[in-house]
């Protein structure tokens, strides 16, 4: 058998001749680490943007779309932890004493907690919580560029349709809207039930109905 002593005279000699190899060794190791490092923490980062502004973008988990109200069998299979919202679009045209004609706007009526993620900005900020409840019945908040061109302030009068309205707060950012949507017809949210058999909705109107779901991250749907 060979000796440890002369074992470690023999390493030691080819140390000595092929140190650099060594070394090549150890630095190609240490960077290979460092890039699946560096790799995987960028992948993290950006799954968590991608996740985060996808929910941004639609300000929920999940939307359900309908073409009419959904029957409260379809809402009683939706588990109590999740939290869930009702919002119904469509277009009509908005006037004010000062302006005529009147403009085509977006209408937005919400039931709930709604948007569930993203930061919306409105002036009052208090402003949204009566809508969403449904509290303030002949509450509206309209966009600020339709503020803007229809000289609209907080307190202003409104009307949609026949239906009228007093504004409450001027929106100023609203996650879940694109930009060029707004451009064609800025947005003006109002309570739910103050639509509801209204008569800016006619019978056999086929309209989008959304049922917005959010999703705790300890939980699951079945």
């Amino acid at each position: 058998m060979v000796s440890s002593h002369l074992l470690l005279r023999y390493v030691t000699s080819e140390f000595r001749r092929s140190w650099f190899r060594f070394v090549f060794v150890i630095v190609a190791f240490a960077t290979g680490i460092g890039i699946l490092v560096a790799v995987s923490g960028v992948r993290h980062n950006m799954t968590v943007a991608i996740e985060h502004e996808s929910k941004s973008l639609l300000a929920a988990d999940l939307s359900i779309n309908s073409s009419a109200p959904l029957e409260s069998s379809v809402r009683d299979t939706v588990p109590r932890h999740v939290r869930t919202a009702t919002e119904l679009t469509f277009a009509s045209m908005l006037s004010t004493q000062n302006a005529k004609p009147g403009r085509l706007v977006q209408v937005r009526g919400l039931h709930g907690p709604y948007p569930f993620y993203g930061s919306p900005k409105m002036h009052p900020e208090s402003a949204l919580q009566a809508i969403q409840s449904g509290e303030d019945v002949a509450g509206a908040l309209v966009d600020m560029s339709l503020a803007q061109q229809l000289d609209i302030s907080v307190g202003s009068s409104i009307s949609i349709g026949r239906i009228p309205f007093v504004v409450r707060g001027i929106i100023e950012q609203f996650p879940g809207e694109s930009y060029a949507r707004t451009v064609i017809a800025p947005k003006v949210l109002v309570p739910l039930r103050a639509v509801q058999n209204s008569e800016l909705l006619q019978r056999g109107s086929r309209l989008p109905y959304n049922l917005h779901l959010a999703i705790d991250k300890e939980s699951e749907l079945p």
